[in-house]
């Protein structure tokens, strides 16, 4: 609590625990509010539109008792600009936007491959989750190709999404390869992350 009030350091908690619950469980924007006491609703009332609300029925633990989990319903990958993020994941990959809105404190903007409800994260560092010095060092780290975040995406024709990629200019880390369980590429996105590419047939 050390330089900050009380009232911010339980405000920074909360929306701390805000953004962990959006993560992590398939609770609604209003009911992560509920759940952290938060009683500036109009910070998070653009998430109660229809196209941005999360269901509550769907993709559910089956058994409590049993902790058993269904699905992972949501990953992420820092990137550095999210409106350069969004142009090259929906305009280059050709994935669409899941939800892109700005949270008061942070801009929520998640892309997926069209008809798949999982999404990716597309998160800069920074408050709440960083500290300026830590947000600092994921930056330099994300820069250096060492943030460690990666996805791997199914594709039915691996050597023509090469050669697509190539004439759209993106960076090439493995060209088309067959291993052990398919064929796959790698490529990098803007910011430095790993992607994989491929057809996995095993």
């Amino acid at each position: 609590m050390f330089g900050e009030t009380p009232h911010r350091y339980l405000q920074r908690r909360r929306i701390e625990r805000a953004m962990f619950l959006l993560r992590t469980t398939d609770l609604d924007v209003t009911e992560v509010c509920v759940s952290v006491e938060f009683t500036r609703f109009s910070t998070f009332s653009t998430f109660t539109h229809p196209s941005v609300r999360r269901s509550t029925t769907t993709g559910r633990r089956t058994s409590v008792r049993g902790w058993k989990l269904s699905y992972q319903r949501l990953s992420s990958l820092y990137v550095l600009d999210q409106d350069q993020a969004l142009d090259f994941y929906v305009g280059v990959l050709g994935l669409e936007v899941g939800t892109d809105t700005d949270l008061g404190f942070v801009r929520w903007l998640t892309v997926k491959v069209p008809g798949d409800d999982r999404e990716i994260l597309l998160e800069r560092p920074g408050p709440p989750a960083h500290d300026p010095q830590t947000a600092e060092q994921v930056r330099e780290l994300l820069s250096k190709g060492a943030a460690g975040g990666w996805i791997a995406f199914q594709v039915d024709d691996v050597d023509t999404v090469h050669a697509e990629l190539v004439e759209k200019g993106v960076e090439i880390t493995q060209p088309p390869t067959d291993q052990p369980y398919g064929r796959d590429l790698g490529l990098r996105d803007p910011f430095g992350n790993h992607l994989r590419m491929g057809n996995v047939t095993v």
